[in-house]
């Protein structure tokens, strides 16, 4: 198994940015974890599906709330499996 750690972002609207503190690997599964931050004045409602395009052959998302207060900060887990190679 193999830990990473870093902080690339991942993807930045005007809402949210996103960077991934962690990566894991363990054979053909990789998980990662992820901090979201509300960029905005104003609570926003988050989805496990708002995340499910950030990596391929995602076969688990958790969230660490539905809902992100102004300003604040949220972990998200993300596991993926790696796909058969032809």
């Amino acid at each position: 198994s193999c830990v990473t750690f870093g902080n690339p972002t991942l993807n930045q609207s005007k809402q949210l940015l996103i960077t991934q503190q962690l990566s894991y690997r363990y054979r053909a599964l990789s998980g990662g974890v992820l901090h979201v931050k509300n960029l905005t004045s104003k609570s926003l409602d988050l989805l496990e599906s708002d995340f499910s395009n950030l990596f391929k052959n995602t076969v688990a998302i958790n969230l660490e709330s539905c809902v992100i207060k102004p300003q604040a900060t949220i972990r998200v887990f993300i596991i993926t499996k790696e796909g058969e190679h032809d």
